[in-house]
C-alpha cells in the first residue's frame, strides 16, 4: 500500500494535496467536524438534489446536521 488515493479535481479546486492547517494528518487521526460540516452539508445538499430519498429518510440527514450544527 502506498498511502495514496486516486480521486477527481473539482471545479474550482487544484493540485494534489490540501492544506489542513489545524488537522492532525496523520493516518487514522480525527478532524475537528467544524472543519467539514460546511463541506459535508453541501455535499448532502448536492446529493439530494441528483437523487431525493423517501421524505422521511431525508428529514433524518436534515435532523443530523441541525443536531451537529447546535
Amino acid at each position: 500500500m502506498d498511502g495514496q488515493v486516486q480521486g477527481q479535481i473539482r471545479e474550482g479546486e487544484q493540485g494534489s494535496e490540501v492544506a489542513l492547517e489545524r488537522s492532525p494528518t496523520a493516518l487514522g487521526a480525527v478532524r475537528p467536524y467544524t472543519e467539514v460540516y460546511g463541506q459535508y452539508m453541501a455535499e448532502a445538499q448536492e446529493s439530494l438534489g441528483r437523487a431525493p430519498l423517501p421524505p422521511d429518510m431525508e428529514k433524518l440527514v436534515w435532523q443530523y446536521f441541525n443536531a451537529l450544527n447546535e
